[in-house]
C-alpha cells in the first residue's frame, strides 16, 4: 500500500495529460465524460519509483509532464483586461484583450529573450500563431486582429519535440495507395444520424473523423470499412481517430471499437481537445461524468492497458496547429479554447466542437463538427478565405448553426450531409441550407447510404 502511495505521487503530473475526455448519453446534447488521469499509464505491476522511471521514457507514448500554472506565462505589458481560462489536461491560457498589433509583437520579441525558443510561426489573414519552447514545456502565443485578443497558452509538455513525426512536417512523402474519403451512413434507427467519416491516406492508413453512435453497431461499421479499404496487408492501421466534442452522436463509436474491435486495429493516435473536467461538470455533459457504465470508461480502460491500446498516443490540439498524419494535413481553425473569455457559452458543448481543415493533394475538406453560429461567424472573420474548401460538411448535420456568410468563403465542390432524410427535409428551407442547396450541385445524405470519394478526383467510388 506504501509502495502505491509513493507511486500515485510520482504519476500525477504525468497522469494530468488525460482529464478531459466524454462519453454516452441519451442525445446529442447528453452524454460525455472526461478522460481521467489514469489513462496515461497503467500502475498495476510497478513496484518502484525507478521501474516507474524506466517505463515512462521508454515505453510510454505520453510526454512526460512538467506541472505548469497561468502563473508561469510571462507577463502581458499591453492590453486591457485579463482573465485565466483553465483548458484542461494541464493546459492554462491568459486572455488579454483590447491587444494592439504592436504590443503583442513586442511581447513576442522579448520571449526570444527570456529563454524560450521559437519553435513555429504562422500568419493566416489577421491572425498570428508563434509557439515556442523552454525547458520541457512549450507556450502558444496567438493573436487575433479582428478580435483584438491575445491567448497565451502554456503547455505542461513540448508536442513540438514529443510528437516531431506530426508536427512541423513539410513536403510529407505521399505513398502510393488511392486516397479516399467515406461518409459512414451512421443511423440510429432511422432518427438522428450521428457523424462519421473515414480517410485513407496514400500510406494505406487511416484517419477516423468522430464516428456515431455507440451501442448501434457503428463500432461494427467502421472496423468492416477498414478492413474493405485496407491495402497494407496486415491489420488496418488508423494513423489517427479525431474527437470533435463529447455528445455521444459524434464520438460514442470508439468505445464500440475499444472494446469489441481493439485488437482488429492498430489505434496509434487519438486527437481531441476537450475542456476541463470543472468546465464539463457546468455544462450539458455533466450528468455521465461519474457514470461507471459511460462509454468513455471503455475507452479510458482500453486505452491504459498495455495489451490493448496502451500503446496509443493521446494528442490535445490547439488553434493554428498544423498537423501531418502520413503525409495528410490538419488544419486546426478552432477548439474551446477560442472562445474564452466568454467561457459562458460552453454550458453547450457544441460551442466547445473542434473545427479543422483536412488538405491532401489539391483538394480539401473542412469539417464544422457541431460548431456554433458564434464561433462559424468568429472563423470567418478570422480565417476569411483561407475556409475555402472543396468538400464541405455542414455544421450541426445541417440543422441549426448554419451561416450564410461562412458558407459563401468555404464555395464547395460537394457538401456532405451527416443527416437523416427526415433531418435533411426539416431543415432544407432554412436560408443557409438553401444557399447550400442552390449553389452547389454535388449534395451526399448520409441515411442514403455510404459513400466513398476519390480524394483526387472528388468522384463517387463504387462498392
Amino acid at each position: 500500500m506504501k509502495s502505491k502511495a509513493i507511486l500515485s505521487l510520482c504519476l500525477a503530473a504525468i497522469m494530468l495529460f488525460m482529464s478531459a475526455c466524454t462519453q454516452n448519453g441519451e442525445s446529442e446534447s447528453s452524454s460525455s465524460d472526461a478522460i481521467s488521469t489514469e489513462n496515461v499509464l497503467q500502475t498495476e505491476d510497478i513496484t518502484t519509483e525507478e521501474e516507474t522511471t524506466a517505463e515512462a521514457t521508454t515505453e510510454s507514448p505520453h510526454p512526460v509532464l512538467t506541472p505548469v500554472t497561468a502563473d508561469d506565462i510571462p507577463y502581458f505589458s499591453g492590453g486591457s483586461k485579463r482573465s485565466d481560462y483553465d483548458c484542461g489536461d494541464g493546459v492554462h491560457m491568459k486572455v488579454v484583450t483590447s491587444v494592439f498589433e504592436r504590443e503583442y509583437l513586442t511581447y513576442i520579441e522579448s520571449l526570444k529573450t527570456q529563454g524560450y525558443t521559437e519553435v513555429s510561426a504562422r500568419e493566416v489573414k489577421e491572425e498570428y500563431f508563434y509557439t515556442f519552447s523552454r525547458e520541457g514545456t512549450a507556450l502558444i502565443a496567438s493573436y487575433s486582429g479582428t478580435e483584438r485578443i491575445a491567448r497565451l497558452t502554456i503547455l505542461p509538455y513540448n508536442p513540438y519535440e514529443a510528437y516531431s513525426d506530426i508536427y512541423g512536417v513539410k513536403n510529407a512523402e505521399q505513398g502510393d495507395v488511392e486516397p479516399l474519403i467515406t461518409m459512414v451512413d451512421s443511423g440510429n434507427n432511422g432518427n438522428d444520424v450521428g457523424m462519421s467519416y473515414i480517410i485513407r491516406t496514400t500510406k494505406g492508413s487511416f484517419i477516423v473523423i468522430d464516428g456515431g453512435w455507440v451501442g448501434i453497431g457503428e463500432g461494427k461499421k467502421i472496423r468492416n470499412i477498414l478492413k474493405e479499404q485496407n491495402t497494407n496487408g496486415s491489420l488496418p492501421v488508423i494513423a489517427a481517430w479525431i474527437l470533435t466534442h463529447p455528445h455521444s452522436d459524434h464520438y460514442g463509436a470508439i468505445a464500440d471499437v475499444a472494446s469489441a474491435y481493439y485488437d482488429e486495429v492498430v489505434l496509434e493516435r487519438v486527437i481531441y481537445n476537450y475542456m476541463s473536467e470543472e468546465m464539463l461538470a457546468k455544462s450539458d455533459v455533466a450528468k455521465v461524468l461519474n457514470d461507471s457504465t459511460a462509454p468513455y470508461n471503455i475507452l479510458k480502460k482500453t486505452l491504459s492497458a498495455p495489451k490493448k491500446w496502451g500503446y496509443t498516443q493521446v494528442i490535445k490540439p490547439h488553434a493554428g496547429d498544423l498537423l501531418n498524419i502520413d503525409g495528410v494535413e490538419i488544419d486546426i481553425l478552432y477548439t474551446h479554447e477560442e472562445v474564452a473569455p466568454d467561457i459562458s457559452a460552453l454550458e453547450y458543448n457544441n460551442a466547445a466542437s473542434l473545427a479543422f481543415k483536412v488538405n491532401l493533394g489539391e483538394k480539401s475538406v473542412l469539417f464544422l463538427g457541431d460548431s456554433t453560429g458564434t464561433n462559424m461567424l468568429a472563423m470567418a472573420k478570422r480565417y476569411g478565405t483561407h475556409l475555402k474548401s472543396d468538400v464541405l460538411q455542414p455544421t450541426h448535420h445541417g440543422r441549426t448553426h448554419g451561416k450564410i456568410d461562412v458558407y459563401k468563403l468555404v464555395l464547395p465542390e460537394v457538401v456532405l450531409w451527416d443527416c437523416a432524410l427526415s433531418s435533411y427535409k426539416e431543415y432544407e428551407n432554412q436560408d443557409y441550407n438553401q444557399y447550400l442547396i442552390k449553389n452547389f450541385k454535388r449534395h451526399y445524405i448520409s441515411q442514403n447510404g455510404t459513400v466513398s470519394l476519390s480524394f483526387k478526383t472528388l468522384e463517387e467510388i463504387a462498392g
